[in-house]
């Protein structure tokens, strides 16, 4: 039931891209205010899986001085909303921007989009996996709208550039 999903991070991913709180967090605050935003922490020993950042619009790592590139899950997630504070406290402009999809609608469409790469036999049994993890990184940072929604699948039902017949 939630708009858009953050994930903390630790380790590089290579199918992954991320930010830093910083980014993380200036990026939460140009939501609209009432987009329902989740952040997810993973476990401390393991951290999270690459399934477990698909669920997630965006993964952002939190700045360490020291080697050991994690924290506990309380000292992160304690960190994490300590930042959101600061900025919200410190922010008097708020400009709206349209809402995003629920995280779920936006899964649904990127998984529509995977079918027609699929169909179109751009993605197939080699690269399925990497593939995969690459348009959920790319299309989950886009935070999907409704209308960029409809514009996303208008694309890729006409057979646009590569997907075209002859």
């Amino acid at each position: 039931d939630l708009d858009i999903i953050f994930a903390a991070t630790a380790k590089k991913r290579k199918n992954f891209s991320s930010v830093s709180l910083d980014e993380a967090v200036d990026k939460i605050l140009n939501f609209f205010p009432k987009t329902r935003i989740g952040l997810l922490f993973g476990n401390e020993r393991t951290g999270l899986t690459s399934n477990e950042l698909r669920t997630s619009n965006f993964r952002f790592h939190i700045p360490q001085f020291f080697n050991q590139p994690s924290y506990n899950l309380a000292s992160a997630v304690l960190i994490t909303l300590f930042s959101i504070y600061q900025r919200i406290s410190a922010r008097k402009d708020r400009f709206e921007r349209d809402i995003p999809l629920s995280f779920k609608e936006q899964k649904e469409t990127i998984s529509l989009i995977l079918e027609k790469l699929e169909q179109n036999k751009f993605i197939h049994n080699t690269n399925k996996e990497h593939v995969t993890d690459m348009i959920f990184n790319l299309f989950g940072r886009l935070a999907i709208t409704e209308k960029e929604k409809n514009l996303l699948l208008a694309i890729f039902s006409k057979g646009i550039g590569p997907f075209q017949d002859g």
